[in-house]
């Protein structure tokens, strides 16, 4: 490999990291200060459930957006894919984080730490299905 191949590499994986984490540390932060007592308590009614639903169709439609980015060719240096295909990875990325750290906030702030927890670990299974290596093919 390439210094500038191992560098996309690295970039990718750095970032695929950093937005992996984020929630994680959210959700702990909030579960440790608040416990499961309610502080707004709208989000428990139709309210609450519309915003799940909005996280539940954001996580579709990131599963969805996976599609847009094709899988590496055979003999294409991972410079290559990555130079064509990081800012698609990054859009996926960052699309999953903000739905995961919008549903952890909603599910702490209604009183519902356990359905956090449920959607933090949705959004770990998904993450780790579109890990970096699995969408270079290495």
């Amino acid at each position: 490999m390439t210094e500038s191949s191992l560098a996309s590499t690295r970039l990718v994986r750095v970032m695929y990291g950093a937005l992996l984490a984020g929630p994680l540390i959210i959700v702990a932060a909030l579960w440790y200060a608040l416990g499961n007592r309610l502080v707004i308590p709208a989000l428990t009614g139709p309210v609450g459930y519309l915003l799940c639903a909005l996280c539940a169709g954001g996580f579709a439609f990131g599963v969805l957006w996976r599609s847009r980015i094709p899988a590496r060719a055979p003999g294409e240096s991972p410079d290559a894919f990555w130079r064509a295909n990081l800012p698609r990875a990054f859009a996926l990325y960052a699309l999953l984080e903000g739905v995961a750290v919008l549903g952890a906030i909603i599910a702490v702030l209604g009183g519902r730490p356990y359905t956090a927890l449920a959607v933090t670990l949705v959004y770990l299974g998904i993450m780790l299905t579109f890990s970096p290596g699995r969408l270079a093919g290495e």
